[in-house]
């Protein structure tokens, strides 16, 4: 059984050493309030067949209204992406948000990477599907690295939201990671000349 607090959007993502796929889906469920189901009162499959037809008919109705309401609202993120700061070039990058409204067929999506828009290809991978707003980035590199805005526009008006991605070169790490092996001896010396000194005055 279902229930009206059941509506919502439903993701399913799977990811493996190659990449990730996601998939998503809206369900809406309705309340029927005038509608009493009592076994005993139906007589026959065809009483409860009609009843049946008109419900579902109803639902079409309140769909198609609904559809209709949202072509009238202006766009906004429900849940927006997050920022990714500590990538290394080869990983793969992931934001993901939900939009609204879901059924508005006028409702597009754009990627910008610092003010520019970003190409579509094998690396750049929007996703944009009932609400579920995603881009992949497989195997990011240092050039990767800037500040990427989600436009929504319909024909109402538009909105946006920002995030950062920053990504390390394998040069970098190297680096950064000799930095700190360096500081560590450092620190190791001194506190080993310290204890002598301490030994030699005592």
């Amino acid at each position: 059984s279902v229930y009206p607090e059941d509506s919502g959007v439903y993701t399913c993502t799977a990811r493996n050493a190659y990449g990730e796929a996601v998939s998503s889906a809206t369900i809406k469920v309705f309340e029927l309030s005038q509608v009493a189901v009592d076994s005993l009162a139906y007589s026959s499959m065809s009483q409860l067949e009609a009843v049946e037809a008109r419900s579902a008919q109803a639902q079409s109705h309140a769909l198609a209204w609904e559809e209709d309401v949202e072509q009238f609202v202006r766009p906004s993120f429900t849940h927006k992406p997050r920022s990714l700061d500590n990538l290394v070039e080869g990983q793969n990058a992931h934001f993901e948000a939900k939009l609204e409204p879901i059924a508005d067929p006028n409702l597009s999506v754009e990627w910008f990477k610092d003010g520019r828009p970003i190409t579509i290809g094998h690396r750049f991978r929007p996703i944009h599907d009932f609400g579920y707003v995603a881009l992949d980035i497989v195997g990011v590199i240092s050039e990767d690295t800037g500040t990427y805005t989600c436009r929504a526009t319909n024909n109402v008006g538009s909105c946006e939201t920002q995030v950062t991605l920053k990504c390390k070169s394998q040069s970098q790490v190297v680096a950064e990671s000799r930095t700190e092996m360096s500081q560590f001896q450092s620190l190791e010396q001194k506190s080993f000349t310290r204890v002598e000194m301490e030994e030699e005055t005592t």
